[in-house]
């Protein structure tokens, strides 16, 4: 069961790029790109860890949710986007389409890569339902968000750019409710909301390609 939790989001990521980007896939330029995002986590592990271990257990329902909000996303986020806006976005040659996009989710697929493995260490011997499949799930999600937003505050010059940069964060509010939802014995609810959140993510996704906001297939 645990092969989902340490394959699933970086399989996902390629499937994507193999999918939609095919010439990017192939190109070298594209996996140079993942790497340096895989760089940039291996570099923030440390501090995720350290944070992680030291924050506070509390059982109270905003506390439960706070701590999942913090754990299993802001701290991914964070790092990633500080990595990609002081560092990554120098490297970008492209001012719009299909390339800046491909560059983008390339070094953020890198980033979220190996995430999976790591909380599979971290939470070694304490797996749950929602730790080996909701949450793979929704760092699948947290990922194409974080690209799509990422892409429109590459290509936006006005001063509403910088919302752009929420969105990841403000996805990481929403998805928190599904640990607090099992945290407090509503499975059925945090499942539903588990499937819910997904497909309208997909929707979400598939909309702006068709009305071409982002490129697609």
């Amino acid at each position: 069961m645990i092969l989902f939790l340490l394959f699933s989001i970086p399989l996902a990521s390629l499937l994507y790029l193999k999918v939609y980007f095919s010439n990017s896939f192939h190109s070298s330029e594209t996996w140079l790109v993942f790497f340096r995002g895989v760089i940039s986590f291996f570099i923030s592990v440390l501090p995720i860890y350290i944070i992680i271990r030291s924050y506070p257990w509390s059982y109270s329902s905003p506390a439960m949710y706070l701590r999942s909000f913090f754990l299993d996303f802001l701290v991914l986020v964070i790092p990633l986007l500080l990595f990609f806006l002081l560092w990554e976005k120098r490297r970008i040659k492209y001012e719009y389409g299909q390339r800046l996009f491909t560059h983008i989710f390339a070094f953020c697929s890198g980033f979220f890569a190996l995430s999976g493995v790591f909380y599979g260490f971290v939470y070694f011997g304490h797996y749950s339902g929602y730790r080996l499949f909701g949450f793979p799930l929704l760092i699948i999600m947290l990922l194409l968000f974080t690209v799509v937003s990422l892409y429109l505050y590459s290509i936006n010059m006005e001063w509403d750019r910088y919302l752009y940069i929420a969105v990841p964060i403000a996805a990481g509010l929403l998805f928190s409710i599904v640990p607090l939802l099992l945290g407090l014995s509503y499975p059925k609810s945090g499942f539903i909301l588990c499937v819910f959140y997904p497909a309208v993510s997909s929707a979400v996704i598939y909309l702006l390609q068709m009305k071409r906001i982002i490129p697609g297939k």
